[in-house]
């Protein structure tokens, strides 16, 4: 059989954050293992972020941000590209069916809210808690579905040890993902210090967040407060955490998988459905920042279970379970598997 090729397009930048290239990046190592080749296209800075991400070690094709269907067929040729897989906003409904119509290859999408009309694509994946409530079944009846938790993404260091016991975790983390679009880590972190909690705090920032170093500068004299930047050990972090105020985004499986109780923010409309379907689990709670950030309100609630250890264990409990180890197995066992 000759060897595949998988190519993904994918997009990241300060205002859409780092989940999307992040959940690639797992998928990619998947396929990687079962002796595929792989391609990342993309534009703009993402190409940056790629560049600069801690062992990326994949080919990338620059595409123009005005490409047209010509270009993707340009490259699926030049390349002899056997699947696409496609995580990017700018892709609509629309788009996708012309790119049906002048693509050759296995078309996968991943998806978070089912907001673009009939998928023309093969493949859908989403692997939210909401995933099996957004009638997938009506925009994507024709494509092979994988959805839901059993598909879930995660890198591999999270697969690696077992949860610790829950007394033995000590911090309260702080992680509005790869670029924290809204801002929120400083004020949070700021609020919290004037509450003057004994709590010993562990704030992250990632890559592309344009504030890490006014909140390098910010910790300094704070004995309190431990700052990683741009960390790669982020589960030995959760492992230890006994709450966390996190980003909604593709950090809420691995928060759960660590079990994790945490306070979640929603940064983004394609955030909402899984924070809510998570939210039902009991394990964690739900906060609309889309539009204004309560500050307070978050900051009362990490107050009020931090000194709350049994109903932070038991929110701990909660979260057995719900999401599985070897998701990406499974996507790129079906994936290889599927035949037009």
């Amino acid at each position: 059989m000759s060897r595949m090729t998988i190519a993904f397009r994918v997009d990241a930048d300060s205002q859409i954050g780092m989940g999307h290239l992040m959940r690639c990046c797992v998928l990619a190592a998947a396929f990687y293992q079962r002796g595929c080749r792989i391609l990342f296209v993309s534009c703009g800075d993402t190409m940056n972020f790629m560049a600069e991400a801690p062992g990326f070690d994949y080919e990338c094709i620059d595409l123009s941000s005005r490409a047209i269907l010509g270009d993707y067929a340009r490259i699926e040729s030049s390349y002899a590209i056997t699947h696409w897989i496609l995580d990017t906003y700018s892709l609509s409904g629309v788009a996708l069916r012309e790119l049906r119509g002048v693509l050759k290859a296995v078309l996968v999408l991943l998806d978070d809210e089912n907001n673009r009309g009939p998928l023309s694509v093969d493949i859908v994946l989403n692997s939210s808690l909401a995933a099996n409530n957004l009638d997938y079944d009506l925009s994507a009846s024709a494509c092979l579905r994988l959805l839901g938790p059993q598909y879930s993404l995660l890198r591999g260091e999270f697969l690696r040890e077992a949860t610790p016991v829950f007394r033995d975790r000590r911090y309260c983390l702080i992680t509005m993902g790869g670029a924290d679009p809204l801002g929120l880590t400083l004020p949070l972190l700021q609020t919290l210090i004037d509450q003057q909690v004994i709590m010993p705090i562990v704030v992250v920032t990632g890559q592309a967040n344009p504030q890490a170093g006014t909140i390098a500068q910010y910790v300094k004299g704070l004995s309190s407060v431990i700052h990683r930047h741009a960390v790669t050990t982020m589960a030995d972090l959760m492992r230890s955490s006994r709450l966390a105020i996190a980003a909604a985004g593709s950090t809420i499986a691995e928060l759960g998988i660590m079990q994790v109780p945490s306070l979640l923010c929603v940064v983004a409309d394609n955030q909402w459905p899984a924070a809510m379907a998570n939210k039902k689990h009991h394990w964690c709670e739900v906060y609309d920042c889309r539009r204004q950030l309560p500050l307070r309100e978050i900051v009362e609630k990490v107050c009020q279970l931090w000194c709350e250890p049994d109903l932070l264990e038991n929110m701990s409990l909660a979260s057995r379970n719900l999401y599985s180890l070897d998701g990406s197995g499974r996507v790129v066992d079906e994936v290889l598997g599927y035949r037009k």
